[in-house]
């Protein structure tokens, strides 16, 4: 049997995740800090088996998580609605998060052979070249959206394959990010103290950076980010709110009745205020009154008319899939998993609702 070689860089992935420094780990699993610093700093290479349960316990990863050969993927380039105000700490830690889970979607689909009910187009991979807006209806027609506003949006995101995985960032600066990754279909991460408003907004917004920007072919026209940015934006606006079906909503536009339409379209009032700009609907100097009331108000700090928040079933299904058809134990799953207790197991994923995906 080979030897088994400890993975430093899982090692900081691990305590990233928990939010803790090297101090903090030390407190609390009973390893020195100067140990703990030579370990991640690859000064010493082979812990004592005592160490590393020690560590296990104190992070709550099974010790064959830091002997696996994985490396740290960073998030992508694009793809993420990030705030500047993020402290480092925050950064490293939402990171983690989102890699450890990537790790863990990656091992479950493996054996995973259950087709979605529709297809998330690739257009970016593709080279194909059109408006968010045009890729916006073009969607909405591949999965059968009936017109008006969309009900239920991240049940139609799971039925198409996409997994949408929530996770605590411990901050309301950061919404979601999303991306691709071998051997899995796309992944969305959404932050789940963020509103439900806000959330569909930030879901569909992915949705626009995966269909437009994952994998693009070089087509001879460089983007920036803030550019990428922008048209998940639009693309996003379309997609939940059809500019031929909105316009009508949004005729002399005032707050109250502003606040009534976002009840129906499942939209915030800032973005449709927005969306009375890009549409011409509202001049200059309209567009800035709108703001400076829509402050006035407070609604900058929490709108009227709260959205429930749409929940997702994360990964659920594929746990679903390993306990009853391929008969995994929970022992089992949680040593795939990595998942250092069995209710945390039920934590992260059964209390999900399930989505049966089928073969189309």
């Amino acid at each position: 049997m080979p030897e088994r070689v400890f993975n430093e860089q899982l090692l900081v992935l691990a305590r990233d995740s928990r939010g803790m420094t090297q101090a903090d780990l030390a407190s609390n699993s009973g390893v020195t800090q100067a140990y703990i610093s030579k370990l991640e700093n690859r000064l010493i290479d082979k812990p004592s088996d005592e160490t590393v349960q020690l560590l296990a316990k104190a992070l709550g990863y099974q010790e064959a998580f830091f002997y696996n050969d994985e490396r740290r993927q960073a998030l992508p380039p694009f793809h993420h609605r990030k705030r500047s105000r993020l402290s480092k700490r925050t950064l490293s830690r939402i990171e983690a998060l989102v890699d450890i889970d990537r790790m863990r979607a990656e091992r479950l689909f493996r054996s995973y052979e259950e087709e979605p009910v529709w297809n998330l187009p690739t257009y970016g991979r593709q080279g194909i070249t059109c408006s968010p807006e045009e890729a916006a209806r073009h969607l909405r027609e591949a999965w059968r959206v009936a017109k008006g506003p969309i009900g239920n949006l991240t049940r139609l995101v799971q039925e198409a394959g996409v997994v949408v995985i929530e996770l605590d960032f411990q901050t309301t600066d950061w919404d979601g990010v999303s991306s691709r990754y071998k051997g899995t279909p796309p992944i969305v991460f959404l932050n789940s103290r963020t509103p439900g408003d806000r959330r569909r907004f930030t879901l569909a917004h992915e949705i626009g950076h995966l269909m437009l920007h994952d994998g693009q072919k070089d087509v001879g026209v460089y983007k920036s980010d803030a550019e990428k940015e922008s048209e998940a934006n639009d693309f996003a606006a379309e997609f939940l709110a059809p500019a031929r079906e909105i316009k009508r909503y949004l005729m002399y536009p005032k707050l109250d009745k502003l606040a009534r339409t976002k009840v129906y379209w499942g939209v915030s009032i800032k973005a449709l205020i927005y969306r009375c700009k890009t549409l011409n609907l509202v001049t200059d100097w309209q567009y800035k009154r709108l703001l400076i009331n829509y402050n006035k108000a407070g609604y900058n700090r929490a709108e009227p008319f709260p959205l429930v928040q749409e929940k997702s079933a994360g990964l659920s299904s594929v746990i679903r899939y390993h306990l009853q058809k391929l008969k995994y134990s929970k022992e089992d799953l949680a040593s795939l998993l990595w998942i250092y207790n069995l209710e945390d197991l039920k934590e992260l994923y059964e209390h999900g609702p399930s989505l049966q995906l089928v073969k189309g």
